[in-house]
C-alpha cells in the first residue's frame, strides 16, 4: 500500500483475497519493505504501480529491500507480481528470477 501502489490494483487484490476467497490478509505499506522483517509472511503479492510500467516500485524499493526479497523467496516465500507491477526482464536482473521458473507457478499472459 502506499506510495507507488495503483490503488485501484490495490483494491482489486484486497477484494478477491478478502471477499471471494476469504484468505486474511496484511496490508504491508511499500515504505517499510526495505527495514520489515518477512519471516512472519508466506506470499507478497505486488498489486501494478501507479506508473503501471515498474518504474514506481523500482524507484521505491533499494538494493536492501530486494535482497531481503529474494532471500525470502530463496528461503521459501512466494512473490506475485501483477504484469506491470514488475515486467519480467526488471524482475529478473533485480531479483535473479525467471517468471514461472518456481514449482507450482503459472504465466497468465497478459
Amino acid at each position: 500500500t502506499g506510495d507507488g501502489v495503483d490503488a485501484t490494483s490495490f483494491g482489486a487484490v484486497w477484494f478477491l483475497l478478502d471477499r471471494q476467497y476469504e484468505i486474511p490478509a496484511s496490508a504491508l505499506p511499500l515504505s517499510s519493505v526495505s527495514g520489515a522483517s518477512l519471516a512472519a509472511y508466506n506470499v507478497l503479492v505486488f498489486p501494478n504501480d501507479e506508473s503501471d510500467s515498474g518504474s514506481s516500485y523500482a524507484a521505491r524499493l533499494d538494493s536492501s529491500a530486494v535482497v531481503g526479497i529474494r532471500r525470502w523467496v530463496e528461503a521459501g516465500g512466494t512473490l506475485v507480481a501483477m504484469p506491470t507491477a514488475m515486467p519480467v526482464a526488471p524482475l529478473t536482473s533485480r531479483f535473479g528470477m525467471r517468471a514461472g521458473s518456481t514449482t507450482g507457478s503459472v504465466v497468465v499472459p497478459s
